[in-house]
């Protein structure tokens, strides 16, 4: 059977599954339309309208098996529509208009489908969707007096979590907010406009939502994103999309609450807001776009958090401000700009460490303002491929630092060290280590190269070097400790001189490595300690040099050359001369007091495992009063 309604009916009016397919012509006309159940019938309806309903559409609250199908080109007004059911589905054509002073579709049914190309105007939501299965397609407007669409998943059969899909390309607009979200996983594609107080409000620990928009997301009195009470939030902004907040543009709260944002196109928040705010909710936020004219770009309080950034991100106050006693990572790729203040949250000396990471793509970034603009990140790391530059001074403080796997580059100012680097990628740069307590360590696979009047490594008090890469520096020292400190070499040494101590203190060398130089191999002028192992080669115009006070002990058991000589140690302290078996001198070896002195050198031939051969002794080797065969030597 099937019912044509092409006159006006006034009163209340049962439509039944019998009466099923129901046509209402353009000139049909009823008030309330009432889906009525009918015994033993299957409560199936198929329901055109291309004339008018004035008074509401609507079936009992206790249909929950029925199967209901509306098709609505004319209009729709009074109190909207309201289904129940297993399955609902509502097409609203394009000259479909549902005017309703409650909510223009309620929903409560296991799935439930809407296809809008027309109008949908209610006081309260424009869509009331409790549904386990939602499928959304708006291509028309859809306007609420408190949300253009509220979701409020059911769960299924055996407590299976509902979920929604929203594809719009329309424009969607709530007065509270364009789009609610409570219970159910929830995915929505929006390359139109979605408007509201809130543009999209996600609530709830059962929760989960995924928007990618390429359109128009605006709070238009709050906030474009409001996600809390533990909701879990995946949002991609796209390249051409545009958030605009009054207050903020995405803001996450609560404990439970998860929030992953990744930003390719424009967030545009008011000069008082906060382009991101993030309080006590875990969050991943990802920029390679604009966030701008906040307050605050992203700001994150009680929680810690990771954000990665390729893009720009303008503020009146901090571009970036991470919290506090949380554990903060920025990862920054090159492209990154910030207008502004961005600080890691824990000061430095804190137990609990912020991070700035420098990616790696496959362009070259630029650090800027490091310590004065970028501050509280106590670690930096350079990723293994990446090519950095820093413009300015940059200052590893006691307390801090630095570790490079990739390529860093000084391209104005010095790199300071009070504290630790570690380098296994290059740096194109010298290090200068400050305070007393810098320390460089070059890994294998580390290259340290420069040329520089100073050194590669340069200290003016004493510092720690330990190298097992390459260390080098064409036009000067390679290593210089104008205060003293220890130099440990397993790796390459080369330079005009390859390690030099100053005058400030005594030196000590350990070499298993090669040094090779110009000039000095080894230059000490406060004497101090040198150890050649042997595997050690030592190469230079002098091998070991020492001038000014303080006494030397040299023990070799590797290679020792100098063109000039192979050691030249200075007169008026009690040097000392340690040879292993197996130890080899190209040059000449000089003690450095005559035999006269009334300071004498010492010679020792030291015990190891085989026998040692000394000749030269008064023509290679000169200047040593002293000669001592320690026990059990051969």
């Amino acid at each position: 059977m099937s019912k044509t309604i092409s006159s006006t009916i006034t009163a209340f009016y049962s439509l039944y599954p019998f009466d099923s397919p129901i046509l209402i012509t353009s000139t049909g006309a009823m008030t309330y339309a009432y889906l009525a159940p009918a015994l033993n019938q299957p409560n199936d309806w198929t329901l055109t309208n291309a004339g008018l309903i004035s008074g509401a559409l609507y079936n009992a609250n206790n249909a929950t098996d029925a199967t209901v199908s509306v098709a609505n080109s004319g209009t729709i007004s009074g109190i909207g529509v309201s289904l129940y059911g297993a399955n609902i589905s509502l097409t609203n054509l394009s000259t479909g208009k549902i005017i309703s002073a409650a909510d223009g579709l309620y929903a409560g049914a296991t799935d439930v489908t809407v296809s809008n190309a027309g109008t949908i105007t209610a006081d309260a939501n424009g869509l009331d969707l409790k549904a386990t299965n939602a499928t959304i397609a708006n291509s028309g407007t859809i306007t609420g007096g408190l949300s253009g669409i509220s979701l409020r998943g059911r769960s299924g059969t055996g407590g299976t979590k509902p979920s929604a899909t929203l594809t719009n390309t329309g424009n969607i607009r709530g007065t509270s907010q364009g789009i609610y979200v409570r219970q159910g996983s929830v995915v929505i594609n929006n390359t139109a406009a979605i408007l509201g107080g809130h543009g999209i409000v996600a609530t709830g620990n059962n929760t989960t939502l995924a928007v990618t928009t390429k359109g128009l997301l605006s709070g238009t009195t709050s906030a474009g994103f409001w996600i809390q009470n533990g909701a879990e939030a995946s949002i991609t902004n796209k390249s051409g999309g545009v958030v605009t907040a009054v207050h903020y543009g995405v803001y996450a709260s609560g404990s439970l609450t998860v929030l992953t944002l990744q930003n390719d196109g424009l967030m545009d928040i008011g000069s008082s807001a906060y382009g991101v705010k993030v309080v006590r909710a875990s969050a991943n936020i990802t920029n390679s776009g604009q966030i701008m004219w906040g307050k605050f770009g992203i700001a994150i309080q009680n929680a810690g958090a990771t954000i990665t950034n390729s893009g720009s991100i303008f503020a009146t106050s901090y571009a970036i401000q991470f919290a506090a006693g949380y554990t903060n990572l920025l990862r920054l790729k090159p492209g990154s700009y910030f207008n502004n203040k961005v600080s890691g949250g824990n000061s430095i000396g804190s137990s609990i460490v912020s991070t700035l990471e420098l990616m790696s793509t496959s362009g070259v970034g630029t650090l800027s303002g490091f310590g004065s603009q970028i501050f509280n990140f106590a670690a930096v790391t350079i990723d293994a491929g990446a090519q950095w530059g820093v413009s300015g001074s940059m200052t590893i403080a006691s307390g801090m630092t630095l570790a490079n796997a990739g390529t860093l580059s000084m391209l104005s100012g010095n790199l300071f060290n009070a504290s630790t680097i570690t380098n296994t990628g290059v740096m194109k740069s010298g290090v200068t280590l400050t305070g007393s307590t810098g320390v460089l360590v070059n890994a294998a696979g580390g290259t340290i190269s420069t040329a520089t009047s100073l050194g590669a490594i340069y200290a003016a008090g004493s510092g720690t070097v330990s190298n097992a890469g390459l260390i080098s520096n064409s036009s000067a020292k390679a290593v210089y400790l104008l205060g003293g400190g220890t130099v440990t070499n397993t790796g390459t040494v080369s330079g005009a001189v390859g390690v030099k101590f100053g005058t400030g203190g005594s030196g000590s060398v350990v070499n298993s490595g090669s040094m090779t130089a110009s000039a000095s191999g080894i230059y000490l002028r406060a004497g101090g300690f040198v150890s050649n192992a042997a595997t050690g080669v030592i190469s230079a115009s002098y091998g070991v040099q020492a001038t000014g006070t303080g006494a030397v002990t040299l023990r070799n058991a590797g290679s020792v050359t100098g063109t000039n000589a192979a050691v030249k140690l200075a007169s008026g302290n009690a040097n000392r001369l340690i040879v292993d078996p197996g130890a080899v001198f190209s040059g000449l070896v000089d003690g450095g007091n005559s035999i006269s002195s009334s300071i004498a050198s010492t010679l020792e031939l030291a015990s190891a495992v085989g026998a040692g051969t000394l000749t030269g002794l008064g023509s290679q080797f000169v200047k040593f009063r002293q000669v001592t065969i320690d026990a059990g030597a051969q």
